[in-house]
């Protein structure tokens, strides 16, 4: 096996649908937990499986990554603990990848082009919302990831652009504000491990991550419920 051949596992648990990817080289798998109502003892028995699965141990992986949000609170604090406690215990890197990024990316290996806004419902009347250009490498940030109002959103000056998230279906005033510079809309897109994956393995050729000690979720909001 070459040196130089990726070995990463990705964590994806900001969503309600939690899932999970690794590769060794060119050999790449995926798995989605199911609804388990313990989700955060199960994962890692799904990620022994996936890992084995790929003839290669933990020790073996040259680092981990997790979709460190923005997204539910639960899942999140779910995600950055399992890739924190693996990397502890493996002694390895870890890659936080913004989860709206991951969506961008999914958009992008679907075959959109140009530029990605990314809004997600984030609850009480606010939108987790992040602007991507679609490049030949990793979705660039146009307008970096923050909890916005549907107004600011509606105050976006791009001429073309394709909507991503479940925001577009929940604010449908957001979609109507913006006429035919609107091309598209994908408002079942989520976050997926093996998008997270592919943006960690790109990562890995230019940095390091961080440490497990440094890395941790990107909530962008502290408060969960209205008050």
């Amino acid at each position: 096996m070459s040196e130089a051949a990726p070995r990463g596992l990705a964590i994806e648990t900001s969503g309600t649908v939690y899932s999970l990817a690794a590769c060794c080289g060119a050999d790449t798998v995926t798995a989605t937990l199911g609804d388990s109502r313990d989700r955060s003892r199960s994962i890692y028995v799904e990620i022994g499986n996936l890992i084995n699965s790929l003839s290669i141990s933990l020790k073996n992986l040259n680092w981990i990554a997790f979709g460190q949000g923005p997204g539910g609170f639960t899942g999140l604090r779910i995600g950055a603990a399992v890739a924190k406690t693996l990397a502890y215990a493996c002694d390895l890197p870890v890659f936080p990848v913004s989860s709206l990024q991951a969506i961008a990316a999914g958009e992008q290996r679907r075959g959109v082009h140009g530029r990605v806004y990314v809004c997600q419902d984030a609850r009480m009347g606010q939108i987790y919302g992040g602007l991507y250009e679609l490049t030949d490498g990793a979705p660039l940030a146009w307008l970096e990831d923050a909890l916005m109002d549907p107004a600011e959103v509606m105050a976006c000056h791009e001429d073309s652009f394709v909507g991503a998230g479940s925001a577009w279906t929940v604010f449908p005033e957001m979609a109507a504000s913006f006429g035919s510079r609107l091309r598209a809309i994908n408002p079942g897109a989520v976050p997926q491990a093996e998008d997270i994956l592919r943006l960690a393995v790109l990562a890995s050729h230019t940095g390091h991550g961080v440490s497990a000690a440094s890395a941790g979720p990107s909530y962008l909001r502290n408060q969960v419920t209205n008050k």
